[in-house]
């Protein structure tokens, strides 16, 4: 085919990259224009076809060196630039605004963007699913051709003369003409290559690469005498077309192709094998003994190309596995060749006559839908769209499981496919369907007309996309795949654990909606998104759950393995169990976002809370119920209702996070922080938790004595003195006023967060004081162990006060050393005394009524200098 083009040299093109612009303008840009004897026809053949406003052709630059960029006509694999050219009706031209300069270029048709940003030579999808026609109309649709490469040098002038650009398809037009022993109607034909046993698949790819190193280079610049371009370039088009320099055809020779051919297309790195490709004809309903079509298959050397035609009546097959087809009885097996843009009738691809030979492929050979399954066939009956494969299911007419193997992007199982399922099951009782690829499920359009998915397997798992489904009988998802569900309202409606359906995975996605309606065993569930509702009276069992932003509703039970419950960015995901809801914890379990529990979380394993949960009243949190199981909390617990251990030395709960133990609450812990606090070394290795109180009786404990953190409570601030009574749990306050804690001297107190500006009284021993705000300290000889002062805050210690610094320890209890972190003022108007503390530390502002502040600060000094 020829191509007519006019190329002008004007701004820059819009897909040339920077790179691409320092090296054009080291290069001459250069003006030229391309002629035709026949502009308007688009195919060879008298076809008819015509180019139109959406034929594009494409122009890469392929001399390109990064090294040398003024390097030309030294051919290099991969490309720079992406040059467009639409097709102008009026002059009959590929026009371009794109710049051209001198070097070598490959044009291509259809032009395709992505080659703008890829730099690794020119790429093609193979269409895998073609559409039927007799003629050349369907082929053009699809059809990809490229050029032998130019080399551009210009002319005085800045033009070229008029010369023809051909384009030659990188496929071979493959011309089938079957005949059967009756009246059949074919759906579709199956094209298989093997290897040369005729059952091995021998693939194509999903993407080829342009190989330009192969391609012939008609080199205008090396033009002798008493050539012309049009000379140079036929020369190059006949090489790469294996034609005569006139375009006539060469007739087929084998040995001459074994030396001369040469493949100019390879698979694209990193692209998927294609073992199957197909021409839909299910807009065929002619009905008769013979059968032509057209299609498209990579030109190059095969072993052999397996035919399936698909009918009415059956599944014929042909094995095109020598060049002499034609010839009746020919059984060898001899590689042969597909020429690039040659017309090809499969059943004499060598054109020649033979003896006794028949013009057709004679279709005699069939296969039942249980001898495709076999990998030496196709494994699987192959369906290549949604009427086709409700044509399939009509066409069932045994009690079988029809193994489906999903070609192209067009397979839906709809509710008019689940219709005819059903009609089928009911026809003959036991029908299943097993899909070996994924494939996608459109429910029905609401909760009326919810379709029902049953008598499948999902080997290749599925995508649901959209509306109302229900999980009935016989749904199978193998080990190893996973139903996706986006946008969907999918309920599991069968009891699949008394039953033998497997649902290994699950995925919800946006808009996803999944109910729970009966007992259901979901090997993995990861939620990104939607909501999972468990209905009352029913069980999940589930052995991985991963929830990144689920809202996941529990109002029966759940029987987890392991949980993960984390976040995603800008959603949260939520568990929340209702007051008839259980969710059984029987492996290692994960919370990084929200639990709500209104029923009773049971915990047989291990489980850990870094996000928030909020054990509501009424509700349970109950560390070994079922087995062995703990619950160590970092994050927050907000509870209302109970938390305990059932007996069991491996039965924990252990908090270094928040626990608020609210009014009418049972909050018994093992442990509240993380390791024994009468280490040496609590002040940098131990993290305590905090349980905080709402009642200053609240019914807690932590059963630990060594491991007590902080309990803590906030004190009225309409309370002025604080008095130690009977059931008082707590060992830290928090204060937002002044207050005498004078009564307490023993070690109830251990720890005073002070909030607000006040004055405060204390007549026993600290581990900790923290002033967030201004304080007057009354205290006489009584030490607070780690002092820390908030930023611009002040502690003052009046006069005749004595404040010190000192170890404080309670024996088999807490130990802990002397600090002080000062980022405000220590005031002192009476004396201050510290033994561990040698000097004033580095930070802080440390004062007195004297500028000998020796006078003031004693330290290195034992129990007060007594």
């Amino acid at each position: 085919m020829l191509v007519t083009a006019l190329l002008a040299g004007c701004s820059n093109e819009e897909y040339l990259g920077s790179n691409d612009d320092a090296n054009k303008l080291k290069r001459p840009m250069i003006d030229f224009a391309f002629g035709v004897d026949n502009a308007t026809t688009r195919m060879t053949g008298g076809s008819g076809i015509a180019f139109d406003g959406s034929d594009k052709v494409g122009a890469v630059l392929v001399d390109y060196d990064y090294n040398n960029p003024t390097s030309y006509y030294t051919i290099h694999e991969g490309h720079v630039g992406n040059n467009r050219f639409s097709w102008n009706g009026t002059s009959g031209k590929f026009e371009t605004d794109g710049t051209m300069v001198k070097g070598a270029w490959l044009f291509y048709l259809q032009y395709d963007s992505k080659m703008t940003q890829s730099r690794n030579g020119v790429e093609f999808d193979l269409p895998v699913i073609q559409k039927y026609a007799t003629d050349y109309s369907e082929i053009a649709k699809k059809d990809f051709r490229i050029s032998p490469i130019i080399n551009l040098e210009g002319q005085e002038d800045g033009h070229f003369d008029n010369f023809n650009l051909p384009m030659v398809s990188v496929y071979s037009y493959a011309n089938i003409k079957m005949k059967f022993p009756e009246a059949v109607t074919v759906q579709k034909i199956v094209v298989k290559p093997t290897a040369v046993d005729l059952q091995t698949y021998a693939p194509f790819a999903k993407t080829y690469t342009v190989q330009n190193l192969e391609i012939p280079n008609a080199k205008l610049d090396q033009k002798g005498a008493l050539e012309t371009d049009q000379d140079i370039i036929n020369e190059a088009r006949a090489a790469l077309q294996n034609n005569n320099v006139d375009g006539t055809i060469i007739n087929y020779n084998k040995n001459t192709l074994d030396s001369d051919f040469k493949d100019v297309i390879s698979k694209t790195t990193g692209t998927a094998d294609q073992q199957l490709i197909a021409l839909d004809c299910l807009d065929n309903e002619t009905s008769s003994t013979d059968f032509q079509a057209r299609m498209l298959i990579p030109a190059g050397v095969y072993h052999n190309i397996s035919l399936y035609a698909y009918t009415d009546k059956g599944v014929y097959k042909y094995d095109v596995k020598n060049s002499y087809i034609e010839k009746v009885g020919n059984d060898t097996q001899e590689d042969f060749y597909l020429r690039r843009q040659h017309s090809v009738s499969l059943h004499k691809i060598d054109n020649g006559a033979v003896a006794n030979g028949n013009a057709f492929l004679n279709m005699v050979v069939t296969r039942s839908n249980a001898e495709l399954e076999n990998v030496s066939e196709t494994t699987g009956t192959v369906v290549i769209g949604q009427k086709d494969l409700v044509a399939v299911i009509n066409g069932i007419n045994s009690n079988d499981a029809a193994k489906i193997r999903v070609l192209g992007d067009e397979v839906v199982i709809n509710p008019e496919v689940m219709a005819a399922l059903t009609n089928k099951v009911q026809e003959l009782s036991d029908v299943s369907l097993t899909f070996s690829d994924k494939v996608t499920v459109e429910g029905g359009d609401d909760e009326t007309n919810r379709m029902t998915l049953h008598n499948v397997t999902f080997e290749g798992g599925c995508d649901v996309t959209e509306g109302y489904v229900e999980i009935g009988e016989d749904v199978q998802i193998p080990a190893g795949q996973m139903m996706t569900i986006a946008a969907a309202n999918v309920t599991f409606a069968k009891d699949n654990v008394a039953g033998s359906d497997t649902y290994t995975g699950v995925t919800l996605g946006d808009g996803a909606v999944v109910k729970i309606a009966e007992d259901v065993t979901i090997g993995t569930i990861t939620g990104n998104n939607g909501t999972l509702e468990i209905a009352t009276g029913v069980k999940l069992t589930t052995t991985t759950t991963t929830n990144n932003g689920t809202d996941i509703t529990v109002s029966g039970t759940w029987d987890s393995s392991t949980l993960t419950n984390t976040t995603t960015i800008g959603n949260e995901g939520t568990i929340t169990v209702s007051t008839t809801g259980i969710i059984n914890v029987k492996g290692v379990t994960g919370n990084t976002s929200t639990i709500t529990n209104n029923g009773n979380i049971n915990l047989a394993a291990v489980m850990t809370n870094s996000g928030s949960i909020t054990n509501n009243a009424g509700a349970k949190i109950i560390a070994g119920n079922g087995g062995t199981g703990s619950l160590t909390n970092t994050g927050n617990i907000i509870n209302s209702g109970s938390m305990y251990c059932l007996n069991g030395t491996d039965n924990t709960i252990n908090n270094t996070g928040i626990i608020e133990a609210k009014e009418g609450s049972r909050t018994y812990i093992t442990t509240n922080s993380s390791a024994t606090e009468v280490k040496t070394d609590v002040n940098t290795q131990v993290t305590r938790g905090e349980v905080k109180c709402e009642k200053r009786d609240a019914d807690m404990t932590v059963a630990n004595a060594a491991q007590q953190g902080y309990i803590s409570w906030i004190v009225p601030v309409t309370t002025t003195a604080l008095t130690a009574a009977d059931n008082d749990k707590f060992n830290k306050v928090y204060l937002n006023g002044g207050c005498d804690l004078s009564s307490y001297t023993g070690t109830t107190i251990k720890y005073v967060v002070v909030n607000a500006n006040a004055t405060v009284k204390l007549a026993a021993d600290l581990v900790e004081f923290t002033a967030n705000a201004n304080v007057t300290l009354n205290v006489n000889k009584k030490s607070i162990t780690h002092l820390t002062i908030a930023d611009d805050k002040e502690v003052s210690v009046p006069t005749g006060n004595i404040l010190g610094a000192y170890t404080y320890e309670v024996v088999g209890v807490i130990k802990e050393f002397a600090k002080i972190d000062n980022a405000g003022t220590l005031l002192v108007g009476g004396k201050f005394y510290s033994e561990t503390i040698t000097d004033y530390p580095d930070s802080g502002i440390f004062a007195s009524g004297s500028g000998n502040n020796a006078e003031a600060y004693f330290w290195n000094t034992d129990n007060y200098g007594d």
